[in-house]
């Protein structure tokens, strides 16, 4: 059935978004139900979209104030009470949202009908770039030790991995085969991330297939090849992310851990990261405690913290990272595996990457280790995120959430080492569950793959596509999109050119704090951190006016060749029509105009128009409005006001704060200097004054 043959109801006017702690927050518009989206648009004119698909849960609490109450349960941590004065509507908008938040099947996400609202954005814009080969290729692989194996090709042996995969060189294929056979779902130790500076590595897999005496030539062999591979060190560790209880328990039904009476030369170390369940249930206590609608005592939200156990996890994830990036900064290689591989092994070994390397602290390096640890090597988002409607909700689990909160914590405590911020990251928590790109669509690689026929060669292997051919062709990558938005995503501290090299988190537990800005930015009620935003706002009105005095410079160095010229010409020629010191210095004040004989001459030597000189220097704002003081969007048309945690955009022109939809187009001002100049996001009457402009020039 087609979403718009689900919605009973299109339109419901007077509806009150309702906030049960600070009545002041009210705020009463119409409720709007597309195929893809609800929208709640306020009578001051600001719209709150959210996608269909990143609604958890609808219900219908008792009566407010005589009217209908709807609760609606967010996957990316909204809450939203919304009054309904007629009951048969409220009834509407209720099946209309269970109906459409739950698809049947992958065809019917929104990913395959999304049209961006940019025309700038294509379709191919960053799927190009979703190979995490490229990045073995930067570390130096394959090398004289580590090798590219086809084993996996045609996915003939573990679904979970990619058809190619790094292991020691030399190591013969019925080893591989033999280990692969005796891990967890065929996920056999493969190299993850080399160490360029002494050669030691991590590697990832799935636990064994031990149970209380059973063992493995061949996987043993496989270890021992890896710990051979750095020179350095002949000690090889194992990190179980498991606690070991649980490892212990998994051992009565054939699984479990490695016996180090087996493995020479191997030291075994368990860390306490609970697994999918634990996960789910501390994240949704956690919930009731930020959510909580009625005041709560300081100590009964400090017990519920607590108790939730949520902090305690993520620090969990930042111990075991952190014990992986040291031990291999100090030469000795690690092997990592959970229970199954794809939970909490990428994010122990993400974590540790970042850690260990500047590059995955980047934009570019960041996605690059996403699309490498967590799509290639088979975490299932389709499942943990529930994009398909199962009546099982056994295999839901916040896990990419709970990698993102650790990588925020982080950013908490090293300002500067992150060229993005945590704009960047609710990003992508917002579009993990909207379904509105293709990026995080399916549980493996090979479900993108599924049908092979070749397609284009890389420097290390050949991709084949057929779904993943098809969701390039028919969805959006998350990638594209996001690019677009650097502005906003970027971190104003970054300084690329004094980076570290090693990151060494402080675990205290006081370091470790609670992520308003995810978890509570739907609430009106918490006041706007506009920290990020006016650093932001600083450091490009820095950059345009850096672009403005080297624009102005070479109006001055233009300005003195006229003045040459003249003084050469007033010799020869007996006359005396140079330009005086003063003529120059009104000449370039911004607040005069430009003499007409300075105008003609410089004109004539910069083939530019007067015109075209003073609208240059009135093009770029020299003054800025303040973040905290612009409550609204500066569009008359618009008027909108900010709802918290809303970016607000700066016009580079005039200096106004607009909405995002109001600061959508991009120019580069004549005022700035035209060699480094770079498109720069102008609200539409400015835009529409630089159209002018080029016309009149």
């Amino acid at each position: 059935m087609k979403s718009a043959d689900m919605i009973k109801i299109h339109k419901v006017e007077n509806v009150v978004w309702y906030d049960q702690c600070v009545a002041e927050n009210n705020r009463t518009g119409t409720l709007y139900l597309t195929n893809t989206h609800l929208i709640f648009a306020s009578k001051d004119g600001k719209e709150l979209w959210i996608a269909y698909c990143q609604i958890a849960n609808v219900q219908l609490p008792p009566c407010v104030n005589g009217s209908c109450c709807i609760l609606i349960i967010g996957k990316t941590f909204f809450c939203l009470t919304l009054l309904v004065q007629d009951q048969s509507d409220c009834a509407n908008v209720c099946d209309t949202l269970l109906a459409l938040s739950r698809p049947s099947s992958i065809e019917d996400l929104p990913a395959f009908s999304y049209v961006p609202h940019s025309k700038d954005l294509r379709q191919e814009d960053g799927w190009d770039d979703n190979c995490g080969y490229d990045d073995y290729a930067r570390l130096g692989l394959p090398n004289e030790k580590w090798a590219v194996s086809e084993l996996n090709k045609n996915f003939e042996y573990c679904e979970g991995y990619p058809e190619r995969i790094f292991v020691p060189r030399h190591v013969p294929a019925p080893v591989l085969i033999g280990s692969l056979k005796f891990r967890s779902r065929g996920r056999l130790p493969v190299l993850s991330y080399l160490y360029s500076k002494n050669e030691a590595v991590i590697c990832r897999c799935s636990q064994p297939l031990a149970g209380f005496s059973a063992r493995c030539i061949e996987d043993e062999s496989l270890m021992r090849h890896i710990a051979k591979t750095n020179p350095h060190s002949k000690t090889l560790f194992i990190v179980d992310t498991r606690p070991k209880i649980n490892a212990m328990v998994n051992k009565a039904t054939g699984k479990g851990f490695e016996d180090e009476r087996n493995y020479n030369n191997v030291r075994y170390h368990f860390f306490a990261v609970e697994n999918i369940h634990a996960v789910r249930t501390s994240l949704q206590k956690m919930l009731d405690v930020v959510w909580a609608k009625k005041n709560v005592s300081m100590n009964s939200f400090l017990t519920g913290m607590v108790n939730s156990g949520w902090l305690k996890h993520i620090r969990s994830l930042l111990e075991t990272a952190s014990f992986i990036s040291e031990a291999v900064s100090s030469g000795t290689s690690v092997v990592v595996h959970c229970s199954d591989g794809w939970d909490r092994t990428p994010q122990t070994v993400s974590l540790a990457c970042i850690l260990l390397d500047p590059y995955y602290r980047t934009i570019k390096g960041f996605q690059v280790l996403i699309e490498k640890e967590w799509l290639m090597y088979g975490h299932k988002f389709s499942d943990r995120c529930a994009h398909v409607y199962s009546a099982d909700s056994k295999e839901v689990a916040p896990i990419f959430t709970q990698f993102l909160d650790a990588v925020w914590q982080l950013i908490e405590q090293f300002p500067t080492e992150f060229e993005f911020n945590e704009r960047y990251l609710i990003t992508l928590q917002e579009h993990l569950y909207s379904c509105q790109f293709g990026t995080f669509l399916c549980n493996s690689h090979k479900e993108r793959l599924e049908t092979k026929s070749p397609c284009k060669e890389h420097r290390l292997l050949v991709v084949y596509t057929n779904c993943y051919c098809r969701l390039c062709e028919k969805t959006y990558s998350l990638w594209g999109y996001m690019a677009r938005r650097k502005e906003e995503l970027r971190n104003p501290l970054f300084n690329s050119n004094n980076v570290s090299q090693l990151l060494k988190p402080d675990l205290r537990p006081q370091q470790i704090t609670l992520w308003r800005s995810m978890y509570n930015r739907y609430d009106i009620s918490c006041r706007e951190d506009l920290l990020l935003n006016t650093v932001i706002a600083f450091k490009q009105q820095i950059e345009s006016l850096s672009l403005h005095i080297e624009f102005l410079n070479q109006k001055i160095e233009k300005f003195g060749k006229v003045e040459e010229t003249s003084s050469s010409k007033s010799k020869s020629e007996g006359e005396g029509n140079a330009l005086n010191g003063s003529s120059v210095d009104s000449a370039i004040d911004t607040g005069s105009s430009e003499s007409a004989s300075v105008s003609r001459k410089d004109s004539q030597e910069s083939k530019t128009s007067p015109v075209e000189e003073l609208i240059g220097r009135d093009t770029v704002a020299i003054r800025w409005a303040a973040v905290s003081e612009a409550p609204k969007c500066s569009s008359a048309q618009c008027n909108a006001a900010f709802w918290p945690g809303e970016y607000k955009h700066h016009c580079w022109c005039c200096g106004l704060v607009f909405c995002s939809n109001c600061a959508s187009w991009k120019a580069i001002l004549p005022g700035h200097d035209c060699t480094l100049a770079r498109p720069v996001p102008v609200c539409q009457k400015c835009n529409c004054k630089l159209l002018a402009f080029q016309k009149i020039v």
